[in-house]
Order: C-alpha cells, then structure tokens, then sequence
C-alpha cells in the first residue's frame, strides 16, 4: 500500500480490502464512543423508560463521555491535573450550551 488509505482515495486509486480493515480499526474509537448512548436509546425503545428519557440520558453520557476523555487526553499529553482538569470542565461547558442551544431551537 503506497501511502494511506485516505491518501489513495484522494489520488483516485483503488480501494482494496485491506485498506477497508485499516480504517474500520483506525477508526474504532468513533464507534466505541457510540455504545453507551445506543444502550440507553434502545433502552428507551424496549419500554423500560420514556423516549424523552432515553434521548436526555444519551444525550447526559455523550457530555461525560467527551469531558472524560479530554481529562484523559490531557494526561497522556502530561499536563497536570489541574490542567486537564480546566479543559475538561470547559469541553464538557461547551457541550452542555450546546445542547441548551438546541433545546432553544427545536
């Protein structure tokens, strides 16, 4: 394979299947991300509560999800705690308005 994935595809050449395998795994993560918030969607759907419910729980851990993994980033950046600590609180802030925003609009 000469270069990436994403490389070949913007040259125009071919896509084999490999090269599918690679990014699927590259981009695990993306899909990981999307467990916890399917869960308690599907939760919602079996009955156990509201859709309302569901989508404000989904929509909770997607919030904690984000602000977790900027703590987690920043430490393995090695910034301190209180470093980490700030961009977490300040990511998950930005998450929260932005849902409040939204709730606005719709």
């Amino acid at each position: 394979m000469v270069g990436s994935p994403r490389e070949q595809i913007s040259r125009g050449e071919g896509f084999r299947h490999r090269d599918v395998l690679v990014v699927a795994y590259r981009e695990w993560p993306l899909g990981e991300a999307a467990v916890v918030p399917t869960l308690l969607l599907a939760l919602a759907w079996a009955g156990v509560w509201s859709r309302e419910t569901g989508a404000e729980l989904a929509l909770a851990a997607a919030v904690l999800q984000i602000t977790g993994w900027v703590l987690v980033a920043g430490r393995r950046a090695g910034w301190s705690w209180l470093r980490a600590g700030l961009f977490a609180a300040v990511d998950g802030a930005l998450g929260i308005v932005l849902l409040l925003l939204e709730k606005l609009v719709h």
